[in-house]
Parts: structure tokens; sequence; C-alpha cells
């Protein structure tokens, strides 16, 4: 399942605005009698600066991130990646790049390794 969205705002003030447009895709894995399951997000943003009728600034974001999880021994591990990538170029012509990219790995007991089995009554009940 893949859900879409676009958002659009202007923000001015004075001879100043700025035009903002984002698209963002979350992507869902879908299981029988179960919620769908989050795992991924991809959002194209782009901004046009303007000054009067003048363009000031121009840029364009990429973002995603992600999320998987296994069962590795007795520990579920979640690993999430993040990626960031920017272009910019403004009226003087300058180009201007950014990038990064972060991974982040969670660690917890498996919820499988709980034991489900009743416990009896307190001692000297």
């Amino acid at each position: 399942l893949v859900e879409l969205k676009l958002q659009h705002r202007t923000i001015c003030e004075g001879l100043e605005s700025e035009h903002w447009w984002v698209l963002s895709n979350d992507f869902y894995h879908l299981f029988p009698e179960l919620p769908p399951q989050h795992f991924a997000t991809v959002a194209a943003v782009a901004c046009i600066k303007r000054f009067g009728t003048s363009i000031s600034e121009a840029s364009c974001y990429l973002r995603t991130e992600s999320v998987e999880t296994s069962l590795q021994n007795v520990t579920l591990q979640t690993k999430v990646w993040k990626t960031l990538k920017m272009v910019s170029i403004g009226s003087d012509g300058c180009f201007r790049t950014h990038q990064s990219s972060t991974t982040r790995i969670l660690e917890t007991p498996s919820p499988f390794l709980v034991s489900s089995k009743p416990r009896g009554p307190p001692p000297g009940f």
C-alpha cells in the first residue's frame, strides 16, 4: 500500500515570498488481520524564493527513511536508514549541494521469549 500526499504553501512577507511544494509517499506492508505496517517514507520538497517578480533562490530536497525489523538470535533488531539530499541555486548562479545519511540499529529482547505461562500465587497465599 502506498499513501501519496501533495501539499503546497505560500509564505509572503512584503516583497519576499516562498512557495513550498511537498510530495510524500508512505509505504506499508499489508498482512491479513493486522493493521498496515509502515516501512518507508520518501519526500520530495521544492522551494522557490522570490523577491518581487524575480526568483532569488530555487531549492530541491529529497528525504528518505526506511525501517527493517528482523529477529537475530534472541534479539529483535530494528534498522532505521535516513538520507537527505539538497540542491540549491541562487539568483547569482551560486550552486550548493548537501548530502547526508545515517543508519541506526535498535535492539530489544524478542517478545517471543517472554513466558506466557501463568504465574502461581505469591508465597504464603
